[in-house]
């Protein structure tokens, strides 16, 4: 069982005291990493869609090749949900062994794999890569044999995955009979998630259908075998 989530363009070193591993893709990833460095801020600004300070920023940033452990790096809001203090062996070995954070620019990350500070996504116009393209017979190869594949990442990486065991996990807010998909809520929610799958080290679909989680409970009736919603009701 592997449970994919997304990176976060928000990075930030958090003290750790990890023997760092490598990228399973590290070889590859190298061509995206030259064309990244040989950005300017005028390309990077156009790129990235940013302002011409954050492009400054990332200039800079990209610049710095320090390694930190993804998993101590990456600062956004599912990552913010994660109780890294306080796991033990216990939760790094499940970790270990189940996690897998999707990447366009390593195709797949450990949590102990040390990388160093980049900005990219799918959506980026990167030279001419097209990156789902780039790393899909990788991905397609690392999965073939997975028993099951736990989806807690948006549908910008998710795609990218072509499995027919992954479940997707939905979150949705009811709020006076309609469904709505808040975007911090939802990435909170999957952290959330994320949390307790590793602080209850779980590897059973069944026991997914049983969790509130935050006041989000799995609904049989919207749900299927290949996509699990967990809905919260709001009154206003």
């Amino acid at each position: 069982m592997k449970i994919i989530i997304s990176p976060s363009k928000t990075m930030k070193p958090t003290k750790h005291h990890l023997q760092m591993s490598t990228p399973i893709f590290n070889e590859k990833s190298k061509p995206l990493k030259h064309a990244l460095l040989n950005l300017s801020i005028e390309e990077i600004e156009k790129t990235f869609q940013v302002s011409n300070k954050l492009a400054q920023n990332i200039f800079n940033g990209l610049k710095d090749q320090t390694l930190y452990p993804a998993l101590f790096y990456y600062t956004g809001t599912v990552f913010k949900q994660l109780e890294l203090k306080n796991y033990t062996h216990i939760e790094f070995d499940y970790i270990n062994k189940h996690l897998h954070i999707l990447d366009a620019l390593y195709g797949v990350l450990k949590y102990s794999d040390g990388i160093s500070f980049y900005r990219l996504d799918y959506l980026s116009q990167l030279d001419t890569f097209n990156l789902y393209s780039y790393w899909q017979s990788c991905i397609d190869e690392l999965y073939e044999d997975e028993d099951l594949i736990i989806n807690l990442a948006s549908n910008e990486f998710s795609k990218q995955i072509h499995h027919q065991n992954m479940v997707t996990i939905d979150f949705c807010i009811e709020e006076n009979g309609k469904m709505k998909r808040p975007s911090m809520h939802v990435k909170k929610a999957r952290g959330q998630m994320l949390n307790y799958l590793i602080t209850h080290q779980i590897t059973s679909l069944d026991y997914l259908k049983l969790i509130d989680l935050d006041g989000y409970c799995y609904d049989k009736n919207l749900s299927n075998e290949h996509h699990f919603v967990m809905i919260k009701s709001v009154k206003k």
